[in-house]
Order: structure tokens, then C-alpha cells, then sequence
């Protein structure tokens, strides 16, 4: 009996140690890699009785640690939420990029100053260039980013100018700059070319009290009848155009119906002559054509002009009606004559003048 006893205590040892072994053997059917790997793409804090039905674990699974079992391990087979799997979270960048080349003209007549040279690289990608006046990096989400390298920039100012040149990535970082200087001189423009006439800049700002006497034709359908009108205003000449050879002008009617002031044009193109005499003529249109050749005569007293008058040689006027399902015609001779007048007889309002 002692012996069989004995024999006993030690299978029941044995059986107690194969136990335990098998305990911690049923250990090995939980990878705490599989737990890792879920929580950290999910952002989840589970524990292993997500996929074991027992704890401590047991090769007992439960519906989802099947599911993860039966997917050949994938963590994306039973994510929280559906959908696919979210993307790996990217990199940090903190690698700025770098500007490889920028040049410009070392000299420019104009303020538009053309880029010779303006290119960046970047360990990702660049994704912005950026042209500034000053050297302080500019913010990710100003203004002057552009997604390509502009061909050309533009200055406020002529003078020695200093421009920098950036370039940013996608995690924003802006690299450091390149500079270039220019030096603008603005072309000055060449004189105009003496023309054959003389200088009329004595007539300018003068001003003129022109009557218009048009006599012709009025037909409105289908009647034609004789016509004669009568129209005074002022003119002022503003500018003498010596390239063009032409005497600027401004006549001014005042409307005797409604009262208001109304402004057209009155330029005279110069022939032939001298300062104070000189053939010239004028074309006006809008509502209506007119065009006349004249003669205009002055006499100077230093450099200013005294006494100046304006008479036409030969004109016409045409004249149709508008918007009117049978319109109206007017045409005839003019004849325009003018007289130099003092500013303050004037009775043009300051407020209606152009010039």
C-alpha cells in the first residue's frame, strides 16, 4: 500500500506540472503584437478578450477574434468603424526646402523686372515660390505664394531694388532666401519731333464764345422741308499737342430745356500757318457729325494772347434720329464763328468742366 501510495502522489505531481504547462502553453494562443497593431491604427485601448472568450486567454475565440483569425490576421477585417482601414499617419516633415537659383537683370527701364532665374527643391516636393521686398520669411498663407515660379515682378518704384526669393512645401515649411539686386531707370520718352507748324501753347486755356449757324434740310417721311438753327456756347482749349499737331478743345452748351451744361469735344488739327494765324480744321461726332475747315486769327502781346478770333471757310452737319421706327434726317451747311472771351465772363460752371 505504502508503495502504491506513493506511486499515486507522484502521478498526481506529474498531472499538476503537465497542468500548469498546459496553462501557460494556452498562453501561446494570444500574440500581444495583434493587440499592438490594432490599437495604435485604431487609436483604440482594448484588451485581449476583443478576440479570446477566457482570461487569462484561451485558444476559445470569441465572433470577432474568428473574424480576425479567419482574415489571415488583418486588423482592417474587424476595424470599429466601417470603412477601409484609415491611411498610416504621415511623416513629419521638417525639412524646408531650398532655393537652387534666382537671378535677375542686374539693370531695367522698367518697373515690370522679367525673372531669369527662379527654381527650389524639396525632400517631398515644392509646393509654393514667393517674390518679396523684404527679407523677413513670409507667412505660409500670404499673398505672394504662386505654385509655379513667376516669370516676371513688378516694382512701385524706379532706384537700386533688392528682391528675395522663397519656396515652401505641403507640411509648410519655407526655406531660406536667395537674393538679386536690379537697378531701375525709367526711359525717359523722347521729345516729340519739331513738326512744321508752329507752338500754339499760347491758346491754351483760353476761352472762346463760338456761335453755330446750321441751315438745310429736315426730312421725316415723307415730307422734306428747309431748316435753320442757331446754337451758342463756349469753348476752351485745354492741351497743345505738338506731335500730333492738334489744339484740344472743350465746347460747352447749356440745354434750354433742362438747364444743364453739356460737353463735346472741339479739337482743332492745324494746316498750315503761324501762331497767331493758322488754317485748321475740326470734326465732331456723337449725336451729330460736323465738320469744317476755318481760319484762326490772334495778336500777342509778349508771350500772351490779347485778342483771337475763330471763323469757318466751309462746313456741314449731318444728323439722324435715333430709336424712332421712322427716323429723322438733318443735313445742311455750318458756318462756326468764335471770339476770344475773358475766363470770368464765362458762365460755365466750375463743376461741369472736364479740363
Amino acid at each position: 500500500m505504502k508503495g502504491r501510495n506513493s506511486g499515486a502522489w507522484i502521478f498526481l505531481a506529474t498531472m499538476f506540472l503537465l497542468s500548469g504547462v498546459f496553462c501557460a502553453g494556452q498562453q501561446l494562443y494570444a500574440y500581444p503584437m495583434y493587440l499592438t497593431e490594432y490599437n495604435n491604427t485604431f487609436g483604440t485601448s482594448e484588451s485581449c478578450s476583443l478576440c479570446h472568450a477566457t482570461n487569462p486567454p484561451s485558444k476559445q475565440l470569441t465572433a470577432t477574434g474568428t473574424k480576425f483569425k479567419n482574415s489571415g490576421f488583418n486588423v482592417c477585417s474587424i476595424a470599429p468603424t466601417p470603412g477601409p482601414c484609415p491611411p498610416p499617419p504621415p511623416q513629419s516633415d521638417t525639412t524646408p526646402p531650398t532655393v537652387t537659383s534666382f537671378s535677375i537683370p542686374p539693370n531695367s527701364n522698367s518697373l515690370a523686372v522679367s525673372i531669369t532665374s527662379f527654381s527650389a527643391s524639396d525632400n517631398i516636393g515644392v509646393t509654393g515660390y514667393a517674390l518679396t521686398e523684404s527679407a523677413t520669411s513670409p507667412a505660409v498663407s500670404d499673398s505672394s505664394w504662386k505654385t509655379s515660379a513667376p516669370a516676371e515682378y513688378t516694382f512701385t518704384t524706379e532706384g537700386t531694388k533688392t528682391l528675395y526669393a522663397w519656396a515652401k512645401d505641403a507640411a509648410g515649411n519655407v526655406s531660406s532666401n536667395l537674393s538679386a539686386t536690379t537697378t531701375i531707370s525709367m526711359a525717359t520718352p523722347p521729345a516729340p519731333p519739331p513738326g512744321d507748324g508752329p507752338d500754339l501753347t499760347a491758346w491754351v486755356g483760353k476761352w472762346f464764345r463760338v456761335t453755330e449757324r446750321a441751315k438745310g434740310y429736315r426730312y421725316a417721311k415723307p415730307q422734306l422741308s428747309k431748316t435753320s438753327a442757331g446754337h451758342t456756347g463756349y469753348l476752351k482749349f485745354w492741351e497743345w499737342d505738338p506731335l500730333n499737331s492738334v489744339l484740344k478743345g472743350d465746347r460747352y452748351e447749356q440745354d434750354a430745356q433742362t438747364g444743364q451744361w453739356v460737353r463735346e469735344p472741339f479739337d482743332l488739327h492745324y494746316l498750315a500757318g503761324s501762331d497767331t494765324d493758322f488754317l485748321c480744321w475740326s470734326e465732331v461726332t456723337g449725336d451729330m457729325t460736323v465738320l469744317f475747315t476755318a481760319r484762326v486769327q490772334g495778336k500777342k502781346k509778349g508771350d500772351m494772347l490779347q485778342r483771337a478770333s475763330l471763323k469757318s471757310m466751309g462746313g456741314y452737319y449731318m444728323e439722324k434720329s435715333a430709336g424712332d421706327a421712322s427716323p429723322e434726317y438733318w443735313t445742311g451747311g455750318l458756318s462756326v464763328t468764335g471770339t476770344l472771351v475773358p475766363a470770368s465772363s464765362v458762365p460755365v460752371p466750375e463743376g461741369v468742366l472736364a479740363h
